[in-house]
């Protein structure tokens, strides 16, 4: 049984880090307006090995619409040209993908895989027939495309944000295919032994550089020669256990794109800070929090087209998520915010009144208010809705932050909009030893 856990831990690894690797290419689809031979090659790659490894774990439910896909992929690699982003594979990829990260949510709970994946083979099957038959296109026209991109500015550190950007670009096809960082897997207990001795390597240092504290210059040649050896380690270290925030902007771009087109509302969403990075084993919660957030301002906050004029403002609401080191580097700050209507902070009070949170008539800040949001159960929008109603989003979207040792509050300006404030610490700070020294203040008598 051990072993066999094992094996589902192993598979569940490698199949979540083949979906990256989806979602980087359709990234770059959907920059360059279209899927190029070589993009084609790598999903076909990414997609065969999934097939291997769902097929062997017996999880059909997964390899079933897997090989579906492959053969559409078939398809496309023997006619040897470009695929149109805007076509109909795009929306069977995302329905694939969709679908086998639900599925492995169901391993990351400790249950069985148990889709049937019929739906979603029926679906892709269904679309090969008809690109066989001639009665559906998708092949990309031309040698380059215009294209809107999804914007992400790459640098966090002192950012100024001001509208939401966005440009038009012409790229050639090729430019720009996802390329795999080939990885090997180690447990998060041989990563905190690890981390542990690189603590102590920096302790080590730190009491060395003591006894030169008023002459560096005299350091033995040997110990920088360690010290060079300490750095590459940290180095390492940060590298392999680090993921870039970014690595979630496909996932918030396509819950955007799908409640736009629900709720009938003009969405944009900018990222900011895509850079910054955090512990690869707490990016779950991250974006589980961010997703409830994005939730509450797509469904909550932004108005319908016709709303936002009538109140002057562009039919487009628009959602920033920005991410940046706090100023010691112990940690990160995120933010949500929109451009739109706000809290109503009378229905706001209503209902906290009828849940027994406020006194019926007390009169209340809206500092206070703006706590009330995140109180269980708690929601102003009509019960049983796609997306909202529950009461659990915001709830839940605090305990993320929370359980990481951070937290979570919410500003908002009526007619203007909505801004939450995240903070996240890291759970091991990688210090230099001069930061220790300083940290620790050692003093140099011995």
């Amino acid at each position: 049984m051990a072993n066999s856990d094992s094996m589902a831990e192993l598979f569940l690894e490698e199949c979540s880090s083949l979906l990256q690797e989806y979602a980087a290419v359709e990234e770059t689809a959907q920059q360059c307006g279209s899927y190029t031979v070589e993009a084609l090659n790598e999903l076909f790659r990414i997609t065969h090995t999934i097939k291997g490894d769902a097929t062997l774990m017996l999880y059909e439910g997964i390899a079933v619409p897997i090989r579906a896909f492959e053969q559409l992929l078939a398809h496309y690699r023997s006619r040897k040209a470009e695929v149109s982003y805007q076509g109909g594979f795009t929306a069977r990829f995302r329905n694939l993908f969709n679908y086998v990260e639900a599925e492995l949510r169901k391993l990351e709970c400790g249950e069985v895989p148990d889709g049937d994946g019929k739906g979603t083979e029926q679906e892709i099957l269904c679309y090969l027939a008809k690109l066989n038959a001639g009665e559906a296109q998708d092949t990309a026209k031309g040698t380059g495309s215009a294209k809107q991109l999804f914007y992400v500015a790459p640098n966090a550190a002192g950012e100024k944000v001001g509208k939401t950007e966005w440009k038009q670009e012409k790229t050639q096809p090729g430019a720009g295919v996802a390329v795999r960082r080939r990885s090997i897997a180690i447990s998060e207990e041989e990563l905190e032994w690890l981390q542990n001795i690189v603590r102590h390597g920096n302790e080590a240092e730190a009491k060395l550089l003591c006894g030169y504290r008023n002459s560096l210059e005299l350091i033995p040649a040997e110990v920088m020669g360690l010290r060079k050896v300490l750095e590459e380690l940290r180095t390492w270290l940060e590298v392999s256990s680090m993921e870039q925030l970014g690595y979630l902007t496909v996932k918030l771009r396509r819950i955007i794109e799908e409640m736009s087109d629900s709720l009938g509302k003009e969405i944009e969403l900018t990222v900011v800070g895509g850079d910054v990075s955090v512990e690869r084993n707490r990016l779950g919660k991250i974006s589980s929090a961010l997703l409830h957030l994005l939730r509450n301002c797509a469904d909550h906050g932004i108005e319908k087209p016709e709303e936002r004029i009538a109140a002057g403002k562009s039919p487009t609401g628009h959602i920033l998520v920005k991410y940046r080191m706090t100023e010691d580097r112990s940690g990160v700050l995120i933010e949500v915010s929109d451009d739109g209507a706000g809290f109503q902070m009378e229905a706001i009070s209503r209902r906290a009144a009828a849940m027994g949170i406020i006194g019926e008539g007390e009169r209340v800040s809206e500092q206070q208010l703006n706590e009330v949001i995140f109180t269980p159960r708690f929601s102003t929008g009509e019960p049983g809705g796609n997306y909202s109603g529950r009461g659990v989003g915001l709830d839940a979207a605090r305990r993320c932050f929370e359980e990481l040792g951070g937290s979570l509050i919410a500003e908002s300006r009526e007619g203007c909009g909505v801004r939450f404030i995240a903070n996240y610490h890291y759970a091991v700070k990688n210090v230099t030893g001069e930061e220790f020294l300083r940290r620790e203040n050692f003093d140099s008598r011995r």
